[in-house]
């Protein structure tokens, strides 16, 4: 299974994707800012990083694209409120355009394993 980041800044979101992803086996870190995400992302040698779009501290985008630089190749799996095109739009606009994957809240712990496993194989 994989080593995964979770960033998210809702406490009991955060908690309920590190519960969806450590039954299915996976090995879970999680924080709440993005600004400590990348020191977490080189010590815990992170495979897959999930973070939310809108964090109240940092801008998840801005936050991503930090770790971008760092790891150009790390896949990303980004979870917003609104819908997948705007989301999409916004990641774009900040350069991340490779290896990353959508997911729209409310979403089925069914379809976040999907698209975690769609994100391993990539």
């Amino acid at each position: 299974m994989a080593r995964i980041l979770v960033i998210e800044d809702e406490p009991a979101e955060r908690t309920s994707l590190c519960r969806q992803l450590a039954s299915a086996g996976h090995d879970v870190l999680d924080t709440a800012e993005a600004a400590i995400a990348l020191g977490l992302v080189d010590l815990f040698d992170a495979e897959i990083v999930i973070s939310e779009v809108m964090l109240r501290k940092q801008d998840g985008v801005a936050g991503l694209l930090t770790i971008r630089q760092s790891f150009p190749t790390l896949p990303f799996i980004v979870i917003s409120e609104g819908n997948q095109q705007d989301a999409g739009t916004l990641l774009h606009a900040g350069g991340l355009r490779q290896a990353v994957w959508l997911l729209s809240k409310p979403f089925a712990s069914a379809e976040l394993l999907k698209v975690v496993e769609a994100a391993l194989a990539s």
